[in-house]
């Protein structure tokens, strides 16, 4: 259950997690095919006022499911979520492969990524100014070192791609029980919890969450051997 106070996103239904359904009128936005649903959008932007009760779904695939899944993608997917541009540096290519190392398994592939940019980035706002023309993703791996968690995101599905792993970036927010109201025990949500994160496709789950930005916990899964080090959090897809 949703209640605007303030709108900074009006365009937006928000859900927790994948976009399901909402009783405010809206339409599904998707990607390259019916199957691929992006967000819900509202027919009317949401005013201060306005409330809505939205559903959602999060994965809660276990580490077993998730490293069983084949390759076998759907056109949609392959056609869509493995795209990169003639003009990515060589490097960055190169720097996937490495990490990848030999590793086949899409999972262990998503995981060695994520622990790597985990381990060797830093977290922070104010990065300075791009050079004109340099690719973000290489200025992030190569020059700068460090960024915030759409460099991260951006970073990991790019290395996740030249690997050969369906890969997007979702946009939203990051909640926790510190953005519970005490009284009411309702999350307050505003611009400070937005969030950016990559998202992995393995059939038979669909779209899985990851976050390679250490300042917040990495997704735990069932029977993950990392899990002790994590928690899960609500991730809110809005934007």
């Amino acid at each position: 259950s949703v209640h605007v106070k303030e709108s900074f996103a009006r365009r937006r239904v928000f859900s927790i997690g994948e976009p399901i359904a909402a009783d405010e009128p809206a339409r599904l936005v998707a990607g390259g095919a019916p199957e691929d649903i992006v967000a819900l959008a509202p027919v009317t932007e949401l005013a201060p006022g306005a409330e809505y009760d939205s559903v959602g779904s999060v994965s809660v695939a276990s580490v077993d499911r998730l490293m069983a899944a084949n390759a076998d993608y759907p056109a949609w997917v392959r056609d869509r979520y493995l795209q990169l541009p003639a003009t990515l540096p060589s490097e960055v290519r190169l720097l996937a492969r490495q990490v990848a190392g030999d590793e086949k398994n899409p999972y262990r592939i998503a995981v060695r990524i994520e622990d790597y940019l985990r381990r060797s980035y830093v977290y922070a706002l104010d990065i300075g100014q791009r050079p004109p023309q340099q690719d973000s993703v290489q200025y992030f791996l190569f020059d700068r070192r460090q960024g915030y968690s759409d460099y991260f995101a951006s970073s990991m599905a790019v290395m996740l791609r030249a690997a050969g792993v369906p890969s997007r970036v979702a946009v939203g927010f990051a909640l926790s029980d510190e953005d519970r109201d005490p009284v009411t025990k309702d999350f307050v949500v505003s611009d400070q919890q937005s969030w950016v994160w990559p998202q992995v496709y393995f059939p038979g789950s669909g779209w899985v969450d990851f976050n390679p930005t250490p300042t917040r916990p990495a997704v735990a899964r069932l029977g993950e051997p990392r899990s002790e080090e994590h928690t899960s959090e609500l991730q809110s897809r809005g934007l």
